[in-house]
Protein backbone atom coordinates (compact mmCIF):
# COMPACT_ATOMS: atom_id res chain seq x y z
CA UNK A 1 0.00 0.00 0.00
CA UNK A 2 1.30 3.13 -0.99
CA UNK A 3 1.46 5.92 1.98
CA UNK A 4 0.40 9.61 0.73
CA UNK A 5 3.54 11.90 0.95
CA UNK A 6 1.30 14.75 2.72
CA UNK A 7 -1.15 14.13 5.14
CA UNK A 8 -5.15 15.23 4.12
CA UNK A 9 -4.49 17.97 7.27
CA UNK A 10 -1.85 20.15 5.57
CA UNK A 11 -4.28 20.20 1.97
CA UNK A 12 -6.79 21.99 4.01
CA UNK A 13 -7.65 25.47 2.79
CA UNK A 14 -5.72 28.30 5.16
CA UNK A 15 -9.06 29.74 6.54
CA UNK A 16 -10.09 26.41 7.61
CA UNK A 17 -6.62 25.43 9.13
CA UNK A 18 -6.97 29.02 11.11
CA UNK A 19 -10.46 28.06 12.34
CA UNK A 20 -9.06 25.22 13.94
CA UNK A 21 -6.02 26.55 15.38
CA UNK A 22 -8.49 29.15 17.07
CA UNK A 23 -9.28 26.49 19.73
CA UNK A 24 -6.19 26.12 20.47
CA UNK A 25 -4.03 27.17 23.66
CA UNK A 26 -0.93 29.22 24.29
CA UNK A 27 1.34 25.80 24.90
CA UNK A 28 0.21 24.16 21.83
CA UNK A 29 1.15 26.60 19.24
CA UNK A 30 5.29 26.34 19.56
CA UNK A 31 4.53 22.81 19.35
CA UNK A 32 2.19 22.29 16.27
CA UNK A 33 4.56 25.24 14.78
CA UNK A 34 7.38 22.67 14.55
CA UNK A 35 5.96 20.08 12.52
CA UNK A 36 6.56 21.35 9.22
CA UNK A 37 6.83 24.83 7.47
CA UNK A 38 2.86 24.91 6.56
CA UNK A 39 2.28 24.59 10.21
CA UNK A 40 4.53 27.09 11.15
CA UNK A 41 3.58 29.41 8.66
CA UNK A 42 -0.33 29.02 9.46
CA UNK A 43 0.60 29.20 13.05
CA UNK A 44 2.24 32.87 12.66
CA UNK A 45 -0.52 33.74 9.99
CA UNK A 46 -3.38 32.97 12.30
CA UNK A 47 -6.06 35.65 12.72
CA UNK A 48 -6.85 34.03 15.71
CA UNK A 49 -3.66 34.08 18.61
CA UNK A 50 -4.10 33.72 22.53
CA UNK A 51 -0.93 34.54 24.33
CA UNK A 52 -1.57 34.24 27.58
CA UNK A 53 1.43 33.25 30.59
CA UNK A 54 0.27 33.48 34.17
CA UNK A 55 3.45 33.45 36.46
CA UNK A 56 1.43 35.27 39.40
CA UNK A 57 1.47 32.06 41.38
CA UNK A 58 5.61 31.51 41.10
CA UNK A 59 7.88 32.80 43.99
CA UNK A 60 10.17 33.32 40.77
CA UNK A 61 9.39 32.99 36.98
CA UNK A 62 12.97 32.28 35.80
CA UNK A 63 13.23 31.57 32.69
CA UNK A 64 9.77 31.40 32.22
CA UNK A 65 8.90 35.19 31.42
CA UNK A 66 12.09 35.52 29.09
CA UNK A 67 10.81 32.79 26.94
CA UNK A 68 7.37 33.76 27.06
CA UNK A 69 8.83 37.28 25.81
CA UNK A 70 10.98 35.92 23.05
CA UNK A 71 7.71 33.42 21.98
CA UNK A 72 5.47 36.75 21.50
CA UNK A 73 8.23 38.67 19.73
CA UNK A 74 9.05 35.91 17.47
CA UNK A 75 4.93 35.48 16.87
CA UNK A 76 3.82 38.67 16.54
CA UNK A 77 6.83 40.03 14.35
CA UNK A 78 6.76 37.70 11.60
CA UNK A 79 3.35 38.68 11.03
CA UNK A 80 4.61 41.51 7.94
CA UNK A 81 1.12 42.68 8.31
CA UNK A 82 -1.44 40.13 8.18
CA UNK A 83 -4.67 41.33 9.38
CA UNK A 84 -6.16 39.61 13.40
CA UNK A 85 -9.22 39.11 13.94
CA UNK A 86 -8.56 38.36 17.83
CA UNK A 87 -5.10 38.78 20.32
CA UNK A 88 -6.04 37.41 23.64
CA UNK A 89 -2.59 38.94 25.32
CA UNK A 90 -2.24 38.37 28.77
CA UNK A 91 1.17 38.31 30.93
CA UNK A 92 1.01 38.48 34.95
CA UNK A 93 4.04 38.28 36.50
CA UNK A 94 4.58 40.09 40.12
CA UNK A 95 8.47 39.64 40.14
CA UNK A 96 10.31 42.62 40.65
CA UNK A 97 12.47 42.63 37.47
CA UNK A 98 9.70 42.23 35.39
CA UNK A 99 8.16 45.26 35.51
CA UNK A 100 9.18 46.34 32.02
CA UNK A 101 5.75 44.37 31.82
CA UNK A 102 3.72 47.81 30.68
CA UNK A 103 6.26 48.93 27.75
CA UNK A 104 6.49 45.26 26.13
CA UNK A 105 3.11 45.00 25.90
CA UNK A 106 3.20 48.73 24.47
CA UNK A 107 5.57 47.01 21.72
CA UNK A 108 3.05 44.08 21.16
CA UNK A 109 -0.12 45.75 20.86
CA UNK A 110 1.87 48.32 18.32
CA UNK A 111 2.34 45.15 16.44
CA UNK A 112 -1.20 44.38 16.84
CA UNK A 113 -2.71 47.81 15.41
CA UNK A 114 -0.36 47.42 12.47
CA UNK A 115 -2.21 44.21 11.47
CA UNK A 116 -5.36 46.04 11.51
CA UNK A 117 -6.56 43.84 14.88
CA UNK A 118 -10.33 44.04 15.40
CA UNK A 119 -10.85 41.97 18.93
CA UNK A 120 -8.12 42.50 21.50
CA UNK A 121 -7.98 41.32 24.94
CA UNK A 122 -5.19 42.87 27.25
CA UNK A 123 -3.89 41.25 30.63
CA UNK A 124 -1.41 42.43 32.42
CA UNK A 125 -0.19 42.92 36.51
CA UNK A 126 2.20 46.01 35.83
CA UNK A 127 3.18 45.62 39.68
CA UNK A 128 2.02 47.11 42.89
CA UNK A 129 1.57 50.82 42.48
CA UNK A 130 2.10 50.71 39.10
CA UNK A 131 -0.80 52.18 36.99
CA UNK A 132 -1.49 50.85 33.72
CA UNK A 133 -2.17 53.14 30.61
CA UNK A 134 -3.95 52.52 27.15
CA UNK A 135 -1.35 52.20 24.70
CA UNK A 136 -2.01 55.26 22.51
CA UNK A 137 -1.23 53.38 19.87
CA UNK A 138 -4.67 51.86 19.87
CA UNK A 139 -6.39 55.70 19.68
CA UNK A 140 -5.66 55.38 15.66
CA UNK A 141 -6.62 51.91 15.17
CA UNK A 142 -9.58 52.54 12.81
CA UNK A 143 -10.12 48.25 12.20
CA UNK A 144 -10.12 47.84 16.84
CA UNK A 145 -14.03 46.95 17.72
CA UNK A 146 -13.82 45.27 20.72
CA UNK A 147 -11.32 45.70 24.06
CA UNK A 148 -11.30 44.01 27.15
CA UNK A 149 -8.57 44.79 29.97
CA UNK A 150 -7.75 42.63 33.01
CA UNK A 151 -5.46 44.15 35.54
CA UNK A 152 -5.81 42.08 38.66
CA UNK A 153 -6.70 44.68 40.65
CA UNK A 154 -4.25 47.23 39.52
CA UNK A 155 -4.59 50.89 38.63
CA UNK A 156 -5.90 52.39 34.90
CA UNK A 157 -5.04 55.78 33.76
CA UNK A 158 -7.51 56.48 31.00
CA UNK A 159 -5.55 58.93 28.31
CA UNK A 160 -7.88 61.24 26.22
CA UNK A 161 -8.19 59.35 22.73
CA UNK A 162 -10.54 59.09 19.78
CA UNK A 163 -11.49 55.41 19.52
CA UNK A 164 -14.17 55.86 16.41
CA UNK A 165 -14.68 52.27 15.81
CA UNK A 166 -14.95 50.80 19.31
CA UNK A 167 -17.88 48.96 19.86
CA UNK A 168 -17.49 47.08 23.01
CA UNK A 169 -15.49 47.69 25.92
CA UNK A 170 -14.61 45.78 29.06
CA UNK A 171 -13.03 46.49 31.75
CA UNK A 172 -12.04 43.67 34.36
CA UNK A 173 -10.52 43.83 38.03
CA UNK A 174 -9.70 47.63 37.65
CA UNK A 175 -9.03 50.42 40.09
CA UNK A 176 -10.24 53.33 38.18
CA UNK A 177 -8.06 56.32 38.53
CA UNK A 178 -8.59 59.99 36.81
CA UNK A 179 -7.80 60.55 32.67
CA UNK A 180 -5.08 63.18 32.36
CA UNK A 181 -7.74 65.93 32.01
CA UNK A 182 -9.14 65.43 35.14
CA UNK A 183 -12.19 63.56 34.33
CA UNK A 184 -13.62 60.21 34.79
CA UNK A 185 -14.95 56.89 32.86
CA UNK A 186 -17.48 58.54 32.44
CA UNK A 187 -15.72 61.87 30.75
CA UNK A 188 -13.60 59.78 28.63
CA UNK A 189 -16.22 57.04 27.16
CA UNK A 190 -18.66 60.19 26.58
CA UNK A 191 -15.69 62.12 24.60
CA UNK A 192 -13.38 58.93 23.23
CA UNK A 193 -15.93 56.30 22.25
CA UNK A 194 -18.94 57.98 20.39
CA UNK A 195 -19.30 54.78 18.56
CA UNK A 196 -19.69 52.18 21.51
CA UNK A 197 -22.44 49.95 22.11
CA UNK A 198 -21.60 47.32 24.70
CA UNK A 199 -19.99 48.80 28.23
CA UNK A 200 -18.89 46.18 30.90
CA UNK A 201 -17.49 47.02 33.95
CA UNK A 202 -16.59 43.81 36.35
CA UNK A 203 -15.10 44.34 39.76
CA UNK A 204 -14.46 47.82 38.84
CA UNK A 205 -13.19 50.05 41.96
CA UNK A 206 -13.76 53.91 41.33
CA UNK A 207 -11.40 55.65 43.20
CA UNK A 208 -11.14 59.27 43.17
CA UNK A 209 -14.36 59.24 40.64
CA UNK A 210 -16.85 60.93 42.50
CA UNK A 211 -18.31 62.02 39.35
CA UNK A 212 -19.23 58.78 37.11
CA UNK A 213 -21.39 60.41 34.31
CA UNK A 214 -21.93 59.01 30.88
CA UNK A 215 -23.66 60.60 27.77
CA UNK A 216 -24.08 58.57 24.63
CA UNK A 217 -26.25 58.38 21.85
CA UNK A 218 -24.81 54.72 20.74
CA UNK A 219 -24.63 53.00 24.07
CA UNK A 220 -27.11 49.56 24.21
CA UNK A 221 -25.77 47.50 26.70
CA UNK A 222 -24.70 48.52 30.05
CA UNK A 223 -23.66 46.21 33.14
CA UNK A 224 -22.19 46.87 35.82
CA UNK A 225 -21.19 43.86 38.19
CA UNK A 226 -19.62 43.82 41.58
CA UNK A 227 -17.78 47.88 41.35
CA UNK A 228 -16.91 49.73 44.18
CA UNK A 229 -17.83 52.92 45.15
CA UNK A 230 -15.74 53.36 48.51
CA UNK A 231 -16.23 57.87 48.27
CA UNK A 232 -19.54 59.42 48.01
CA UNK A 233 -20.31 58.80 44.02
CA UNK A 234 -23.22 59.95 41.47
CA UNK A 235 -23.35 57.67 38.39
CA UNK A 236 -25.62 59.38 35.71
CA UNK A 237 -26.44 57.49 32.45
CA UNK A 238 -28.19 60.01 30.10
CA UNK A 239 -28.74 57.84 26.49
CA UNK A 240 -31.39 57.68 24.05
CA UNK A 241 -29.96 54.86 22.43
CA UNK A 242 -29.54 52.51 25.81
CA UNK A 243 -32.29 49.27 25.78
CA UNK A 244 -30.39 47.17 28.95
CA UNK A 245 -28.84 48.65 32.08
CA UNK A 246 -28.30 46.37 34.90
CA UNK A 247 -26.35 47.16 38.12
CA UNK A 248 -25.66 43.89 40.27
CA UNK A 249 -23.92 43.72 43.62
CA UNK A 250 -22.50 47.16 43.26
CA UNK A 251 -20.92 48.30 46.69
CA UNK A 252 -21.36 51.76 48.18
CA UNK A 253 -19.70 52.62 50.62
CA UNK A 254 -20.74 55.84 51.41
CA UNK A 255 -23.53 58.32 49.87
CA UNK A 256 -24.34 57.21 46.47
CA UNK A 257 -26.46 58.69 43.92
CA UNK A 258 -28.03 56.73 40.40
CA UNK A 259 -30.10 58.85 38.00
CA UNK A 260 -31.08 56.97 35.07
CA UNK A 261 -32.52 59.02 31.88
CA UNK A 262 -33.04 56.55 28.48
CA UNK A 263 -36.23 57.28 26.77
CA UNK A 264 -35.83 53.47 25.07
CA UNK A 265 -34.79 51.44 28.11
CA UNK A 266 -36.40 48.42 28.36
CA UNK A 267 -34.54 46.29 30.77
CA UNK A 268 -33.17 47.75 34.05
CA UNK A 269 -31.71 45.39 36.80
CA UNK A 270 -30.56 47.30 39.99
CA UNK A 271 -28.85 45.56 43.03
CA UNK A 272 -27.16 47.44 45.20
CA UNK A 273 -25.23 46.45 48.77
CA UNK A 274 -24.49 49.06 51.11
CA UNK A 275 -21.12 48.49 53.67
CA UNK A 276 -22.26 47.88 56.87
CA UNK A 277 -20.54 50.46 58.29
CA UNK A 278 -22.48 52.38 56.49
CA UNK A 279 -26.14 52.21 57.53
CA UNK A 280 -27.96 55.20 56.93
CA UNK A 281 -29.68 54.11 53.62
CA UNK A 282 -31.61 57.59 53.38
CA UNK A 283 -28.45 58.91 51.67
CA UNK A 284 -28.49 56.82 48.59
CA UNK A 285 -30.68 58.52 45.94
CA UNK A 286 -32.10 56.69 42.61
CA UNK A 287 -33.69 58.28 40.03
CA UNK A 288 -35.22 57.30 36.52
CA UNK A 289 -37.04 58.58 33.07
CA UNK A 290 -37.72 54.90 31.17
CA UNK A 291 -40.90 55.53 29.36
CA UNK A 292 -40.88 52.46 27.52
CA UNK A 293 -39.08 49.81 30.40
CA UNK A 294 -40.80 46.63 29.79
CA UNK A 295 -39.01 44.69 32.78
CA UNK A 296 -37.74 46.04 36.04
CA UNK A 297 -35.90 44.19 38.93
CA UNK A 298 -34.94 46.24 42.34
CA UNK A 299 -32.92 44.12 44.73
CA UNK A 300 -31.67 46.02 47.86
CA UNK A 301 -32.07 48.31 50.89
CA UNK A 302 -34.93 50.92 51.22
CA UNK A 303 -33.52 54.20 48.94
CA UNK A 304 -34.38 57.74 48.07
CA UNK A 305 -36.84 56.74 45.02
CA UNK A 306 -38.18 59.15 42.13
CA UNK A 307 -39.48 58.23 39.05
CA UNK A 308 -40.03 61.83 37.62
CA UNK A 309 -43.50 61.05 37.90
CA UNK A 310 -43.28 58.93 34.44
CA UNK A 311 -44.62 55.60 35.53
CA UNK A 312 -43.98 52.34 33.17
CA UNK A 313 -46.85 52.18 31.05
CA UNK A 314 -45.30 49.61 28.86
CA UNK A 315 -43.96 47.16 31.55
CA UNK A 316 -44.64 43.16 31.72
CA UNK A 317 -42.60 42.20 34.24
CA UNK A 318 -41.52 43.50 37.91
CA UNK A 319 -39.69 42.09 40.93
CA UNK A 320 -38.98 43.97 44.06
CA UNK A 321 -36.75 42.21 46.88
CA UNK A 322 -36.36 44.36 50.02
CA UNK A 323 -33.18 43.15 52.04
CA UNK A 324 -32.78 44.89 55.54
CA UNK A 325 -29.78 42.96 56.77
CA UNK A 326 -28.25 46.23 58.18
CA UNK A 327 -31.85 47.88 59.07
CA UNK A 328 -32.03 49.68 62.54
CA UNK A 329 -36.13 49.06 62.67
CA UNK A 330 -36.00 52.50 64.30
CA UNK A 331 -39.42 54.65 63.34
CA UNK A 332 -37.84 56.43 60.94
CA UNK A 333 -36.22 54.09 59.12
CA UNK A 334 -39.93 52.15 58.95
CA UNK A 335 -41.61 55.11 57.78
CA UNK A 336 -38.69 55.53 54.96
CA UNK A 337 -38.94 51.65 54.01
CA UNK A 338 -42.63 52.48 53.58
CA UNK A 339 -42.36 55.71 51.18
CA UNK A 340 -39.87 53.89 49.70
CA UNK A 341 -41.86 50.79 48.81
CA UNK A 342 -45.40 52.98 48.12
CA UNK A 343 -43.29 54.96 45.40
CA UNK A 344 -41.85 51.99 43.94
CA UNK A 345 -45.02 49.53 43.82
CA UNK A 346 -46.92 52.54 42.10
CA UNK A 347 -44.13 53.03 39.58
CA UNK A 348 -45.18 49.24 38.95
CA UNK A 349 -48.41 49.08 39.25
CA UNK A 350 -48.91 48.36 35.44
CA UNK A 351 -47.13 45.15 35.14
CA UNK A 352 -48.84 41.71 34.22
CA UNK A 353 -46.20 39.80 36.36
CA UNK A 354 -44.99 40.43 39.97
CA UNK A 355 -42.51 39.01 42.05
CA UNK A 356 -42.17 40.31 45.91
CA UNK A 357 -40.50 39.16 48.52
CA UNK A 358 -41.72 38.61 52.37
CA UNK A 359 -40.12 41.71 53.75
CA UNK A 360 -41.80 44.06 51.41
CA UNK A 361 -44.91 43.27 53.37
CA UNK A 362 -43.33 43.59 57.23
CA UNK A 363 -43.61 47.37 55.95
CA UNK A 364 -46.43 47.65 52.95
CA UNK A 365 -49.50 47.05 54.39
CA UNK A 366 -52.23 48.17 51.61
CA UNK A 367 -54.00 46.83 49.22
CA UNK A 368 -52.14 46.48 46.02
CA UNK A 369 -53.70 48.42 43.05
CA UNK A 370 -52.57 46.62 40.09
CA UNK A 371 -55.12 47.07 37.46
CA UNK A 372 -53.14 44.62 34.72
CA UNK A 373 -51.84 42.05 37.24
CA UNK A 374 -52.40 38.39 36.35
CA UNK A 375 -49.34 36.76 38.09
CA UNK A 376 -47.92 37.27 41.71
CA UNK A 377 -45.16 35.38 43.41
CA UNK A 378 -44.20 35.80 46.75
CA UNK A 379 -41.00 34.33 47.58
CA UNK A 380 -41.01 33.80 51.39
CA UNK A 381 -37.46 32.57 53.64
CA UNK A 382 -39.49 30.67 55.79
CA UNK A 383 -43.13 30.04 56.24
CA UNK A 384 -44.93 31.32 59.51
CA UNK A 385 -48.19 31.02 61.28
CA UNK A 386 -49.42 34.68 60.27
CA UNK A 387 -47.78 34.53 56.82
CA UNK A 388 -51.49 34.73 55.33
CA UNK A 389 -52.32 37.42 57.58
CA UNK A 390 -49.47 39.64 56.08
CA UNK A 391 -49.80 38.89 52.50
CA UNK A 392 -53.74 38.95 52.54
CA UNK A 393 -54.01 42.55 52.86
CA UNK A 394 -52.31 43.34 49.29
CA UNK A 395 -54.10 40.63 47.77
CA UNK A 396 -57.85 42.39 48.16
CA UNK A 397 -56.68 44.88 45.61
CA UNK A 398 -56.26 42.62 43.04
CA UNK A 399 -58.84 42.22 40.63
CA UNK A 400 -57.81 40.35 37.75
CA UNK A 401 -55.38 37.99 39.30
CA UNK A 402 -54.87 34.73 37.68
CA UNK A 403 -52.02 32.68 39.10
CA UNK A 404 -50.91 33.32 42.78
CA UNK A 405 -47.24 31.24 43.33
CA UNK A 406 -45.77 30.74 46.94
CA UNK A 407 -42.35 30.09 46.42
CA UNK A 408 -39.38 29.08 48.89
CA UNK A 409 -36.56 31.09 49.05
CA UNK A 410 -33.95 30.10 46.88
CA UNK A 411 -31.27 30.19 49.38
CA UNK A 412 -33.52 28.33 52.34
CA UNK A 413 -32.50 24.79 53.30
CA UNK A 414 -35.86 23.84 54.70
CA UNK A 415 -37.34 20.53 53.18
CA UNK A 416 -40.96 20.42 52.66
CA UNK A 417 -42.62 18.78 54.57
CA UNK A 418 -46.30 17.04 53.90
CA UNK A 419 -48.09 18.30 56.27
CA UNK A 420 -46.89 22.03 55.43
CA UNK A 421 -47.90 21.71 51.91
CA UNK A 422 -51.54 20.16 53.10
CA UNK A 423 -51.75 22.99 55.38
CA UNK A 424 -51.31 25.58 53.42
CA UNK A 425 -53.34 24.19 50.91
CA UNK A 426 -56.01 24.48 53.57
CA UNK A 427 -55.43 27.60 54.71
CA UNK A 428 -55.36 28.85 51.01
CA UNK A 429 -58.82 30.67 51.23
CA UNK A 430 -57.03 33.25 54.04
CA UNK A 431 -54.86 34.53 51.18
CA UNK A 432 -57.54 35.99 48.96
CA UNK A 433 -60.84 37.56 48.93
CA UNK A 434 -63.76 35.34 48.22
CA UNK A 435 -64.80 37.40 45.30
CA UNK A 436 -61.22 37.72 44.07
CA UNK A 437 -60.11 33.94 43.79
CA UNK A 438 -56.95 33.38 41.45
CA UNK A 439 -57.76 30.82 39.05
CA UNK A 440 -54.44 28.77 40.02
CA UNK A 441 -52.56 28.61 43.50
CA UNK A 442 -49.16 27.08 43.43
CA UNK A 443 -46.54 26.28 46.09
CA UNK A 444 -43.13 26.57 45.01
CA UNK A 445 -40.16 24.89 47.33
CA UNK A 446 -36.45 24.79 46.58
CA UNK A 447 -34.89 21.64 48.04
CA UNK A 448 -30.89 20.71 48.04
CA UNK A 449 -30.90 17.36 46.39
CA UNK A 450 -28.45 15.40 49.12
CA UNK A 451 -31.53 16.62 51.60
CA UNK A 452 -34.36 14.74 49.73
CA UNK A 453 -33.02 11.35 48.46
CA UNK A 454 -34.63 8.05 47.78
CA UNK A 455 -34.19 6.92 51.28
CA UNK A 456 -36.66 9.82 52.57
CA UNK A 457 -40.46 8.74 53.24
CA UNK A 458 -42.40 10.29 50.47
CA UNK A 459 -45.42 7.89 50.26
CA UNK A 460 -47.00 10.48 52.25
CA UNK A 461 -46.86 13.75 50.23
CA UNK A 462 -47.46 11.47 46.72
CA UNK A 463 -50.45 10.04 48.25
CA UNK A 464 -51.67 13.63 49.44
CA UNK A 465 -51.17 15.33 45.49
CA UNK A 466 -52.96 12.49 44.22
CA UNK A 467 -56.14 12.24 46.61
CA UNK A 468 -56.22 16.39 45.95
CA UNK A 469 -55.30 16.46 42.24
CA UNK A 470 -59.30 17.75 41.43
CA UNK A 471 -58.93 20.60 43.82
CA UNK A 472 -55.38 20.98 43.17
CA UNK A 473 -54.42 24.14 40.90
CA UNK A 474 -50.68 23.44 40.50
CA UNK A 475 -48.15 22.12 42.78
CA UNK A 476 -44.29 22.71 42.17
CA UNK A 477 -41.62 20.94 43.49
CA UNK A 478 -38.00 22.37 42.51
CA UNK A 479 -34.91 19.63 42.85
Amino acid sequence: MEVPSEDRFSDLPNPVIHLIFSYLETNDIPRISGISRKFRDACTSSPYLDLEADFLALKRCGSNCQGFQDFVHRVLGRRNGVGIHRLRLSWFCAQPYCKRAGALIDDWVKYAADCNVQELDIGVFPGDGELFVIPPCLSNCQSLRELTLNMKGSGLLLQPGFFASLVDLTLTNVELCATFSGGGIGHWISTSCKSLKFLCLYKVTCYRSKDMSISSSSLQHLNLCACEFPEASKLSITSASLQHFSMRRCLFKEQGKVVVRAERLENLIVDVVFSSDFPNYRRFQFSIFAPSLVSFSWRGPPASYSDNLEHFWRLDEASISLETLHFHHTWQDKEFARNFLAGLLHSVRYTRTLKLNTEVFAYYHHPGVFVDLKHLAVVVRRFEEDQDQTISPFLRGLRNLSTLTIKLDADNDVVADPNVIALLWMRRQRYVAKNRKPRKIAFCFHENEEDFGPGEDNEGMLKWILECEKALGKVKFYY
